[in-house]
């Protein structure tokens, strides 16, 4: 049995307004809304900084230790004793430590590296919350907005608060963090 347009109390017209109105709210004012909101309330960059913040303090400094070489140590002996040292292998040791002294550095360098690059991918941590918020909340977004900020729904109410549970979304925490 289909549904008489013609016995509702309202025109089709109206109805029409209706749904236009909604969709536009919905789709269009909604994210609209959202994206100004967060740049009002300064969260752009707040979140950049707690991200980076994080992300230095779940990153132990190394420990800086003495790069001592083969050379500082033995470099200043006579030629005699290193041949003396070398029959007892000593050559190969020093071979293998400056190998593991080169190595430490250069895992030194791509940890930096590692870092400053997912420091450079908090903005886009940051604009993934506020996109996963306009996603998970649209329909509340579209009340929102088209009661011209009258009635706010309860996931609304505190702005900041759904948009850090919406940057810890395992869609967007993937964005700016160390681990591969």
């Amino acid at each position: 049995m289909a549904l008489d347009i013609t016995s509702l109390p309202v025109s089709g017209g109206v109805l029409a307004s209706g749904l236009v109105f909604a969709g536009l709210s919905a789709f269009v004012l909604g994210p609209l809304v959202a994206e100004r909101t967060a740049q009002k309330i300064g969260w752009y960059q707040d979140c950049e900084r707690e991200i980076v913040q994080d992300l230095h303090s779940h990153t132990s400094d190394p420990v800086q230790q003495p790069a001592i070489s083969c050379k500082d140590m033995f470099g200043h002996m006579p030629g005699e004793h290193r041949q003396v040292l070398n029959l007892f292998g000593m050559g190969a040791a020093c071979a293998a430590l400056d190998q593991t002294l080169e190595q430490k550095r250069r895992l030194e360098t791509l940890r930096q590296q590692r870092l400053e690059r997912a420091a450079d991918e908090a903005g886009a941590r940051c604009s993934c919350a506020v996109a996963h918020l306009v996603e998970t909340e649209r329909v509340s977004l579209a009340l929102f907005v088209s009661s011209a900020r009258l009635i706010t729904p309860p996931s609304l109410t505190d702005f900041r608060a759904s948009l850090k549970s919406s940057a810890e979304s395992p869609i967007c925490r993937r964005l700016a963090s160390v681990e591969d």
